[in-house]
């Protein structure tokens, strides 16, 4: 009988899982025999089609792969991280681990460093009819480990960019804390990323300070919400009611929360909502 092995140098209930729980094709079974050193896993292709043993090829290929990214990836990361950053503290490290994680298990994301990896199986799959798991991680993990590094890479950078947008953010609620408000009550009517400021009387907003930084604004490389939030610091309100559709502009909402925090609110349905978004709307 024609099989693919696929092999281990132990049993690994994790590893278990993963097959189990990975979809299997009609036309693929997977029998597991299990030794005191070694578990295999054999895939017959016996009395198959050329196209149907090339689909069950890139099948088994696709599992491997998954199965060293999901069982074995944050082993490999763990050293990777002691070798690359030598000295980090332990939250850290399980933070980058985290991260590393998320983006090994994503499809989308170092695409190319991953089909580098499969072609390799596949390729070792075609000449051997048998993949030692173990074997190659040992023997052949340049590219594991570069896949690996880059991943690291990624998530250091993602880390840096969080850190100097949460201090950015701080020194943002540290200025809006430091200044005496203009104005008691601010509306901000946020429609099809357009926005206007009224007062509590629901008028137009006519400031000096605004208008010097609308001024000194490059629109070529700001947007409106850029600019709806400059404003808004600006005139520091006591309170700002923020009346917008559904849950439109949630990046931009959760800005403006953690800015102003406990001063802002928002409004899915008033007369103001109605009067300035529904009848923005009916004029399309």
């Amino acid at each position: 009988m024609e099989t693919i092995i696929i092999e281990i140098n132990s049993f690994s209930r994790k590893i278990h899982k993963i097959i189990d729980l990975y979809p299997l094709d009609g036309l693929i079974s997977i029998q597991t025999t299990k030794f005191v050193d070694r578990t295999i896993y054999m895939i017959n292709i016996n009395d198959k089609s050329v196209s149907e043993q090339l689909n069950i090829y890139n099948w088994t290929t696709r599992l491997i792969h998954n199965i060293i990214l999901k069982a074995y990836g944050e082993k490999i990361t763990n050293k990777r991280i002691i070798k690359l950053l030598k000295v980090i503290g332990k939250d850290e490290k399980d933070k980058i681990i985290q991260g590393v994680n998320l983006l090994l298990y994503d499809d989308n994301i170092c695409t190319k460093e991953k089909n580098i990896i499969k072609n390799e199986i596949l390729d070792l799959l075609l000449e051997n009819n048998q993949f030692n798991i173990d074997g190659y991680l040992r023997f052949q993990s340049t590219k594991i480990e570069k896949l690996i590094d880059k991943s690291i890479e990624l998530v250091m950078d993602n880390i840096e960019m969080e850190s100097e947008y949460n201090e950015f953010i701080d020194m943002l609620q540290f200025y809006v804390d430091g200044q005496i408000p203009i104005m008691d009550l601010v509306n901000v009517i946020i429609d099809k990323n357009e926005f206007k400021l009224l007062d509590a009387y629901n008028n137009k907003i006519e400031n000096q300070s605004i208008d010097e930084v609308v001024e000194d604004i490059d629109y070529d490389n700001i947007s409106s919400s850029d600019l709806l939030v400059s404003s808004l610091i600006v005139l520091s309100p006591k309170k700002i009611v923020v009346h917008i559709e559904n849950d439109i502009e949630e990046d931009l909402l959760n800005v403006l929360k953690q800015i102003f925090r406990d001063r802002l609110s928002v409004c899915y349905g008033c007369n103001i909502c109605r009067v300035n978004i529904k009848k923005n709307n009916d004029s399309d």
